[in-house]
């Protein structure tokens, strides 16, 4: 990844934000568990059916500030800078595949920064079975969700990336949770340890199969209507 593209990734904006939500982990979970047990979400399984407010929020807290990164870096590099900076790729193949690296790279370094982080101030142990999961399953489902989410940006508005995101992990969510048997086939379960723990197998290949697909049809799309010659974001 070239610097320049590195810094757009990584600006203050987001490290501020990264640095907010790490310090609301530390004060929702407080003395009572390891702040690090939000990462590993929960079991619709284990709950007795109906909507649960407090993880619903505690969920969205986790995942959303990568996604929103995300989408964030994308929204220039789709729009305004899009003009320039396909014209110095070799093609958009090559360019769309730059910006969906950098993309993998917000979440991943999200939760690695957040687990080392949150490790040291809360005590807790940095590796365990469970963490094992959690850092396979939490950051490809966050990647998942910010290219699903870029998808609906690329193809209608940057509105559309809201709609999306709140259709997936609030709404299928709440459904999960009101009908836990049905659970195990909804997006927002396949990234959480506790929910996946003998369907990670399951969980990753079809996350994985998703990411692919998304972005080969992203791909197409950017290859029929070039977004330099139409760069502005609605």
């Amino acid at each position: 990844m070239k610097l320049r593209l590195f810094t757009r990734v990584f600006d203050r904006y987001t490290i501020f934000c990264y640095l907010a939500a790490i310090a609301l982990m530390l004060f929702i979970s407080g003395t009572q568990r390891s702040p690090l047990s939000l990462f590993l979400g929960f079991s619709a399984q284990n709950s007795a059916g109906g909507l649960d407010i407090l993880k619903t929020m505690e969920w969205n807290l986790c995942i959303l500030p990568p996604i929103s990164a995300s989408v964030l870096f994308l929204m220039p590099e789709l729009g305004v800078l899009s003009t320039y900076t396909i014209v110095r790729s070799k093609n958009i193949g090559r360019w769309w595949m730059m910006r969906m690296t950098a993309v993998i790279v917000i979440n991943y370094t999200f939760f690695l920064f957040a687990w080392v982080l949150l490790s040291l101030l809360s005590g807790a142990k940095l590796l365990g079975e469970e963490w094992g999961m959690a850092i396979v399953l939490f950051p490809l489902h966050t990647a998942l969700l910010s290219i699903f989410c870029a998808s609906g940006m690329i193809l209608f508005s940057s509105r559309a990336t809201i709609v999306l995101y709140l259709l997936v992990e609030c709404g299928l969510l709440g459904v999960g949770m009101t009908y836990p048997p049905i659970s195990f086939y909804l997006p927002p379960y396949w990234g959480m340890a506790r929910a996946m723990v003998n369907n990670y197998g399951f969980a990753v290949v079809v996350s994985l199969f998703l990411l692919v697909g998304i972005n080969l049809g992203i791909l197409y799309w950017l290859y029929q209507h070039n977004p330099a010659a139409n760069p502005q974001i609605r």
